[in-house]
């Protein structure tokens, strides 16, 4: 049973002889396929430069001609500009500052306008010392805190963090390193526990891996949570499926095979590959403001379906793409970055460089660094 879920889940497990459809965003929501910009770290504070400000020009009318009002008034208002920035500058424009911390792990932050003057206090997540981000369901920013939590020091994750995946029908979810797997209180926020990775999924022992995503078989069978979830594990060739039960120590081994650039799921444009991707989150039930596409060409579902079942696959080069979940399982959108709506908000997680796994439990999407 999860081994035809794992054809199903995470495009890397769709059934290889099934048809290849063409996907299309509408309204230009899935942008271009990578983005041009990336996100700046809120930690980076540039030391002031000792560069003085280019002066714009001050030049009046050309020789000879008359001179108006609007003219003298225009040029007034250069010199005026370019004066205060050479005889008063609090700063370099662009340049950044760091304050007083805000809360959590982050800091008080302000930036240098074109005027050379500081702008506002934002408070910023400083990705030096943040490694947890947090969006619960509803808020208007994430919450950034330490990798450590609420302590419990001797089973905080101190390798760097591979993937990650959560059970439905608790508030326990798994955080894998190379060797170890850390198990967290999502309610409490609490690390409970540590072990070796190759006793539980001892099938996919020391494989470096891109990602996880797990499945309630229940929900996945259009019924009620079950206490069983179909996990996935792949590196950046193959996949490892496995059965997981509610208080279960060891998952069941139930499939392996390649992954993912042959199979059908896998021909979009949209699909990223394998080895770029980061982190990746299941959402069975769809925020529409997170993806606001419309599938075609999947079926069974008719043409211009809102996209609802989703996974969303952060990428290296700066894009989330996603992946419909309800259909034929093909990747849809991509969308930049810094452009995808949890991460506009915020204390968002800085650029993809520095992300090491993401899980969706309740309605509430967890991001964590991968060196920790």
């Amino acid at each position: 049973m999860v081994g035809a879920l794992a054809c199903a889940c995470a495009g890397c497990f769709s059934d290889p002889g099934a048809s290849t459809a063409s996907e299309s965003a509408s309204d230009g929501t899935a942008a271009s396929d990578a983005s041009d910009g990336t996100a700046a770290s809120a930690s980076s504070s540039s030391s002031p430069s000792t560069t003085s400000a280019s002066q714009p020009s001050t030049s009046g009318s050309p020789t000879g001609g008359p001179t108006s009002a609007a003219t003298d008034a225009a040029s007034s208002s250069v010199e005026t500009t370019a004066g205060a920035c050479e005889l008063t500058p609090e700063c370099q424009p662009g340049q950044t500052q760091l304050g007083d911390s805000c809360g959590g792990c982050s800091v008080e932050q302000r930036e240098c306008g074109d005027d050379c003057v500081w702008g506002e206090w934002s408070c910023v997540a400083d990705a030096d010392t943040c490694g947890v981000w947090i969006l619960r369901a509803g808020d208007p920013e994430w919450t950034a805190l330490p990798i450590e939590l609420n302590g419990v020091a001797q089973y905080t994750p101190d390798d760097p963090i591979q993937a990650a995946f959560n059970l439905e029908l608790s508030d326990t979810a798994y955080v894998l390193t190379e060797q170890e797997f850390h198990v967290i209180d999502l309610e409490s926020l609490t690390w409970l526990n540590r072990g070796d990775r190759q006793d539980m999924f001892a099938e996919a022992t020391e494989q470096n891996l891109e990602g996880a995503i797990s499945i309630n078989i229940g929900l996945a069978m259009d019924g009620n949570v079950s206490n069983k979830e179909a996990v996935i594990l792949y590196s950046d060739e193959d996949y490892w499926a496995f059965e997981l039960a509610v208080g279960q120590a060891n998952a069941i081994f139930q499939d392996e095979g390649p992954c993912c650039g042959q199979l059908d799921t896998w021909m979009s444009p949209h699909a990223p590959d394998p080895g770029d991707m980061r982190a990746i989150w299941l959402d069975m039930v769809g925020n529409p403001a997170w993806n606001p596409i419309n599938v075609f060409n999947c079926p069974p579902l008719i043409d211009g379906t809102p996209l609802t079942r989703y996974a969303g696959f952060i990428v290296v080069d700066e894009t989330v793409r996603l992946q419909d979940q309800s259909g034929c399982g093909n990747f849809v959108g991509t969308v930049p970055y810094d452009q995808y709506d949890p991460f506009t908000l915020p204390l968002a997680p800085p650029s993809p460089d520095v992300v090491g796994a993401a899980l969706f439990h309740g309605g509430d999407l967890y991001v964590f660094k991968a060196d920790v």
